[in-house]
């Protein structure tokens, strides 16, 4: 097999036949992969990815019962755990054409159809491992959130001929991206097409136009890569998300629509395509795609009550019998139970469906659940969610609540203006538009003073003061990022310092743990990652 030694290569089979996986393992050890380890469902195929580390994944489409083969590789990929230097291959007798694209939309390395020939295989693997040569050191120094290094890394490799172009121009714009850089961004976008108008860097262009707020431009430079590529996913996706910030609604849906007559698999397509039928009015699409979404989400990492709880609001308006509506809304329980702030939600969903249906008791019982779901979990949600329930609360004339849900809400995010504005928006409905003005200003001027204190005092090298200071606002401000981030720099500070390691890398990574659930692409969250990686003496590289 010429320039790769697999010897020191490891492979997982997944099928759920066992002659099959007997005939993958032996096929791979004939190649020359001693390191073979086969399971039978897409679920122990999950486990054995977070528990190990391997270059060739060979996955059967169909799995019996439970996750296929699209939704193991959909939340591989979706949870990081698999590399960008492991080669995917789907392995399946299936070739309808809408599973064939449902599966290519979350990138398999290859897509091969039973019965497999030894040579055909090898062949494969051979040619997806050579393109991946040199990836290893890019997965590195993204794990460390050192993207400047990893753009240093593909500039290195395409300067060598080191790996595949295509795809080390295609990570670079990424890592651009990331990093606002958005000249550099479009300039690799503009040096890959100088060879061939391929559909990633024409799809770039627009990103970079979506990334600096050229909303038009966005739009023309993404029509156009749809006209070139009509089957390229991503580019529907991000046209349609252009189409709603400009307010055109009824143009979205129908390129929505589109994209999934092409692919109809994608359970966060359909839900968009819900939600942008009711911005519509169009609610007899809208309980489609909803359901469809229900019915996908069922053994797929993008599983969520929400599918439920919006459909079993479209069923109450358009007049669906109480059964069916019953029935949805014990789906959407059953999806939210012991998860946190779903429970909030998936209250004030009940609620507004029972209003809807004219039941108003069982809508005021299903109100208090959500108050009560809320200070369970200390007012520890997200803007969405407190604002939701903010507005319902003062709906109800519940002001004390009402007041106490926005001012979470905006406390936790001071500095995103979407949200401030909202909260602004929710008071002014209810009368107090000044004061509610006033209210905001204030703690939103109360947060950035505590945080600059505390940044001030680490600056001064007074290090301990400023951890106590970040840990009493922590207490109340436990969902802003911006705080969050602030503390565990602090944290990781005392840590090279020579303090007690153990305590404060657990505490600094609980803040960063927070900030992945809250914020999970931020630039600054990735980097302190790296650090605290490299403090535990987890920096060894592949």
């Amino acid at each position: 097999m010429g320039e790769i030694d697999y010897s020191n290569k490891s492979a997982l089979v997944v099928d759920d036949i066992p002659n099959m996986r007997s005939t993958l393992r032996e096929m791979l050890r004939s190649i020359g992969i001693k390191n073979v380890t086969d399971v039978s469902t897409g679920e122990r195929a999950l486990e054995a990815l977070d528990n190990g580390d391997f270059d060739v994944v060979l996955c059967d489409y169909n799995l019996g019962r439970g996750k296929d083969g699209q939704q193991v590789l959909e939340e591989a990929r979706y949870r990081g755990l698999i590399r960008l230097s492991t080669v995917f291959i789907m392995v399946t007798a299936e070739s309808a054409h809408y599973r064939v694209m449902g599966t290519v939309e979350h990138q398999p390395d290859d897509y091969l159809t039973k019965p497999l020939a030894q040579a055909l295989l090898a062949k494969r693997i051979e040619r997806h491992l050579l393109r991946r040569q040199g990836l290893r050191a890019i997965d590195y120094a993204v794990s460390l959130g050192a993207y400047e290094r990893a753009i240093e890394v593909c500039d290195q490799f395409l300067a060598k001929g080191v790996g595949n172009p295509d795809e080390l121009m295609r990570l670079k714009l990424d890592y651009c991206l990331r990093l606002g850089r958005h000249e550099q961004a479009e300039q690799v976008c503009r040096e890959a097409l100088q060879s061939s108008r391929v559909a990633w860097a024409l799809t770039g262009i627009g990103r970079v136009r979506m990334a600096q707020g050229k909303l038009a431009e966005a739009r023309k430079q993404l029509q156009e890569a749809l006209d070139e590529h009509p089957n390229y996913m991503e580019a529907y996706d991000l046209l349609a998300d252009v189409l709603v910030r400009i307010d055109d609604i009824p143009q979205a849906q129908q390129l929505l629509d589109k994209a999934l007559d092409i692919s109809p698999n994608s359970v966060v397509r359909q839900r968009r395509l819900g939600e942008v039928a009711r911005s519509a009015g169009d609610t007899e699409t809208a309980e489609r795609a909803y359901r469809r979404a229900a019915a996908l989400g069922k053994g797929s990492v993008q599983r969520s009550h929400t599918d439920y709880a919006e459909l079993a609001k479209i069923q109450a308006v358009r007049g669906a019998p109480e059964i069916n509506i019953e029935q949805t809304l014990g789906d959407m329980r059953r999806e939210a139970r012991g998860r946190g702030e779903a429970g909030v939600e998936a209250a004030l969903a009940e609620a507004a469906v029972y209003r809807e249906l004219g039941r108003e008791e069982q809508a005021a019982k299903a109100y208090a659940q959500a108050g009560d779901a809320y200070n369970n979990l200390g007012g520890n949600v997200s803007a969405k969610v407190a604002l939701e329930l903010g507005q319902a609360a003062l709906t109800q004339g519940d002001t004390e609540l009402g007041m106490a849900t926005i001012k979470q809400a905006v406390k936790n995010h001071h500095d995103d203006e979407k949200v401030i504005n909202q909260a602004q928006a929710l008071l002014a409905k209810s009368g107090m538009g000044e004061e509610g003005e006033r209210t905001i200003k204030a703690l939103t001027q109360d947060v950035r003073d505590k945080n600059n204190r505390g940044v001030a005092l680490a600056r001064q090298g007074k290090l301990q003061d400023s951890v106590r200071l970040f840990e009493q606002a922590l207490k109340e401000l436990s969902m802003n990022v911006t705080v969050n981030l602030n503390a565990a720099q602090v944290y990781l500070m005392l840590v090279k310092q020579g303090d007690d390691s153990g305590s404060l890398l657990r505490q600094a990574e609980s803040c960063l743990d927070r900030v992945e659930q809250l914020d999970p692409q931020n630039t600054k969250l990735h980097s302190l990652q790296g650090v605290s990686k490299r403090l535990r003496g987890q920096d060894q590289p592949y």
